[in-house]
């Protein structure tokens, strides 16, 4: 268990929950994590993604207050390659070059 990361957007029912110290669901409002430790952001995609058309539910805000939460305490924001959301929030998308904030990292 990583005690120095916080977890948020997350499923209770997924892994995070057993692999952080503290993590933050829907019900706990991952909009309310103001610091200070590092996080590790899974947001919603549906608002993002190549099926957004079908995605009603989840607000596309939670992602956009993600990245500056990511930007804030630093971390990483876990969302899909093809994801609007990089461009929409001046942000090197997978296997970009770096941006300000050092992202663009594909993940394997």
């Amino acid at each position: 268990m990583r005690a120095d990361v916080v977890a948020l957007y997350v499923d209770p029912r997924g892994p995070y929950p057993k692999l952080v110290a503290d993590w933050y669901d829907e019900k706990r409002d991952a909009r309310t994590y103001d610091g200070p430790l590092p996080i590790v952001a899974h947001p919603p995609c549906g608002p993002w993604g190549r099926l957004r058309h079908l995605s009603r539910k989840d607000s596309p805000e939670l992602a956009i207050r993600a990245v500056e939460q990511v930007r804030r305490w630093g971390g990483v924001l876990e969302h899909p390659e093809g994801s609007l959301l990089w461009n929409r929030c001046g942000m090197a998308g997978p296997g970009e070059l770096p941006d300000a904030w050092g992202g663009g990292h594909r993940a394997r």
